[in-house]
């Protein structure tokens, strides 16, 4: 049976659902985005009689609140957050399993606190360097997903591909109603697109709160570089080098490129490097049937 609880953390009221075995392995589930937030069906990767289960809204994202929190969220804030989790459940030691921004977030609390990470198991590389960041946000894409990138620059005339992105960003975080709303429906149909899901947002009163929450968070990160320096992973990779980790990657991976999983297990001596016939979402079933192999062994 899943249980939910929140936690008050420096002016965060952080959501949590957690699940299993008290006595099995301790398994923290991180999410991607930033922004996106948990779903009663992350718990499908496990198996809850053998493992205990925690899965983390992170400040401001699914039902944290308040939404959106731009104040005191920032990367160092989460790491915090994950302390306060942990510290609550009396776990020294955690599995983490993260995809996407969800394994950014793991690679860098494992960095911070290498003590605490037993093992980590990673799902869609993003290294949140600008060079991992560049064919998103700059349309440097295959031939056949170029149609999503020249839909968006069309509402963007004069500005060089590299402009576009930030200009998105400062109009998603606008007081202006209308003008963040219009430009999280381009920004969210431009994603959709490169991830194969073709049916598009085409009004801005069909679009949720929900999207508009993940995409202000999303932009909120985006224009501070994540709140880390460049290439921060890969240059303090030697931390965590020896971590037991396994690296599930989707070669057609559009979002996050795959040289991200190749250069992160190159780096590391203990990481087992999965290269598999999928893209990036976690419920791709080749991604979901190596995790869920992985997870079970």
């Amino acid at each position: 049976m899943h249980q939910k609880i929140y936690l008050e953390h420096c002016f965060a009221r952080l959501f949590i659902r957690y699940a299993g075995n008290p006595d099995g392995r301790k398994i923290l589930f991180l999410h991607g985005g930033p922004g996106i937030g948990c779903k009663e069906a992350d718990f499908r990767f496990f198996d809850l009689s053998k493992d205990f289960v925690i899965l983390l809204d992170q400040r401001g994202c699914g039902l944290s609140s308040p939404q959106p929190q731009l104040d005191f969220n920032n990367t160092d804030q989460l790491v915090s957050d994950i302390n306060v989790v942990l510290d609550h459940f009396n776990i020294d030691k955690v599995i983490l399993f993260g995809g996407s921004w969800g394994s950014t977030l793991a690679l860098i609390y494992a960095i911070r606190h290498p003590h605490r990470v037993v093992l980590m198991i990673l799902r869609g590389i993003f290294l949140a360097t600008k060079r991992s960041r560049f064919d998103l946000e700059c349309g440097n894409l295959r031939l056949d997903l170029m149609h999503a990138w020249e839909d968006l620059i069309t509402h963007y005339p004069g500005l060089r591909n590299e402009e576009v992105a930030p200009q998105i960003w400062k109009d998603i975080l606008s007081e202006n109603e209308a003008l963040s709303k219009t430009a999280t429906m381009r920004w969210h149909n431009y994603g959709n697109a490169i991830m194969g899901h073709r049916k598009a947002i085409s009004d801005i009163g069909d679009l949720e709160d929900r999207a508009l929450n993940i995409a202000k968070i999303e932009a909120h990160y985006s224009v501070n570089d994540f709140f880390i320096p460049d290439n921060y992973i890969l240059d303090h990779i030697e931390t965590i080098a020896s971590t037991p980790s396994h690296i599930v990657h989707g070669i057609h991976d559009e979002i996050c490129a795959v040289w991200q999983a190749e250069e992160l297990a190159k780096a590391m001596k203990n990481a087992q490097l999965h290269l598999v016939d999928g893209g990036h979402l976690d419920r791709d079933p080749v991604i979901e049937k190596s995790l869920k192999e992985i997870v079970n062994f």
